[in-house]
């Protein structure tokens, strides 16, 4: 008897649903919350039933505090994890988790909602490249794509900027988008005029045949000095593991583009900047990209086992980044890899996060935001900061969380670590 796709995923979800509940934390039944290292217990769980061995470490801090009482813990990345893999909204994750309202019943006062937890945009990959006239018309389907808006917000500590979509002071937004399977598009659009702009992000490093590879911290620094048709000027400085050096961006294989126009968001012309980065996606190293439950004709790549859903990316030919010269690095390859870095330092994925002795033995080191943007040309006061994923699907997730900190004991909600800019 042949069974439908349809049939086939629903049972596959019904098993993905049995696993969270196997796996997860006391918070998912309503006690703890928005803790990360329930998160990293469940991805871990996640990890050990579909048999992926180097599993993304992130950050993961205690539960309670002394005296007991839920903290604010840097969980986005690991919820946006989650996400990429299941091909869910992160916010879903954080309601099973019982992060959306977990104050409420605790402290007797209106629950707290997932949009000011941390806000979300999610797109599909792109079925044809995006482009517009380079210096006169920016891409007219950024209307269709999801981003994330922010505010300039220069006194607040730390200088967090994401808001609501919706929010009319926004003055930048950010699109996130994986075109052919093999490169991922990052827009920044800012309501300024052209202006130098620092861009802190992750890159996965790789030496030939290696089975795992480094996760580093670049700043792409793109200078004002843009030119119509021809894009804007911009290096790239970065530790790729000979010590830190500054490259030309092409020599990395990022490109950078540049236009000035109305959007969908302002109609007075402004500047947009294109960032396009190769990907580097392997099955050494990113296994459940390549979980494979069937093959049918619509899905060449096999059905995911985790999602349910087609993998875009190909087990004979995955994107396989850039090969760098033999001036900068022999024998090695650079690209994004899809998990929400930055991960834990050392090889990636699967290295556990260290404690950061003598400062505090009882956490582990500060989590980094994985991506910062700045229009200032200083990352000190970012304009943009967020985690970014991309699920074996190829659809892109990204999420900024709303700054929870507080230095007050009984403010509400209670205080906790906070993710900062990376450096290189």
């Amino acid at each position: 008897m042949k069974v439908s796709l349809m049939s086939r995923i629903t049972r596959l979800a019904g098993a993905i649903a049995a696993i969270w509940l196997c796996y997860a934390s006391p918070a998912w039944a309503g006690g703890g919350g928005a803790d990360s290292g329930s998160l990293m217990a469940d991805l871990s769980g996640i990890c050990s039933q579909f048999g992926i061995a180097s599993c993304p470490q992130y950050p993961a801090y205690l539960t309670y505090g002394s005296p007991a009482a839920p903290i604010n813990s840097p969980a986005t990345p690991i919820v946006v994890q989650i996400a990429a893999w299941w091909n869910w909204n992160p916010d879903n994750v954080r309601t099973f988790d019982s992060d959306c309202g977990q104050y409420g019943p605790a402290n007797g006062l209106v629950p707290i909602f997932c949009p000011q937890i941390g806000v979300n945009a999610t797109n599909p990959p792109a079925r044809s490249p995006i482009s517009g006239i380079l210096g006169l018309q920016p891409p007219s389907a950024l209307a269709s794509l999801a981003s994330l808006a922010f505010t300039s917000n220069s006194t607040a500590t730390p200088p967090l900027t994401v808001t609501q979509n919706s929010d009319p002071t926004a003055t930048s937004y950010v699109y996130a988008v994986v075109e052919t399977a093999n490169t991922l598009d990052l827009f920044l659009e800012n309501l300024k005029g052209p202006s130098a702009v620092t861009v802190a992000l992750p890159l996965a490093v790789m030496a030939k045949g290696a089975s795992t590879e480094n996760s580093v911290v670049a700043t792409l620094n793109i200078s004002p000095t843009c030119i119509v048709v021809l894009g804007c000027p911009a290096t790239v400085t970065v530790n790729l593991g000979a010590g830190k050096s500054t490259y030309s961006a092409q020599s990395l294989g990022i490109d950078v583009d540049y236009f000035f126009g109305p959007s969908a968001h302002w109609a007075t012309p402004h500047s947009i900047y294109e960032v396009q980065i190769p990907l580097l996606v392997n099955p050494k190293t990113d296994p459940s990209y390549f979980l494979t439950a069937e093959s049918l004709p619509q899905c060449p790549n096999g059905i995911n086992q985790a999602s349910g859903i087609c993998n875009a990316f190909s087990q004979t030919s995955p994107p396989g980044g850039v090969q760098l010269s033999s001036k900068i690095l022999k024998n090695t390859v650079v690209g994004m890899a899809p998990s929400a870095a930055p991960q834990c330092p050392g090889p990636q994925p699967g290295t556990a996060c260290p404690f950061d002795y003598p400062n505090n033995p009882t956490q582990p080191v500060s989590p980094t935001f994985g991506f910062c943007a700045s229009f200032s040309n200083s990352l000190k006061n970012p304009n943009a900061a967020f985690f970014l994923a991309i699920g074996p699907d190829g659809t892109t997730y990204v999420s900024s969380p709303v700054n929870l900190s507080s230095t007050s004991p009984d403010a509400f909600p209670p205080g906790g670590p906070y993710p900062a800019c990376p450096t290189s």
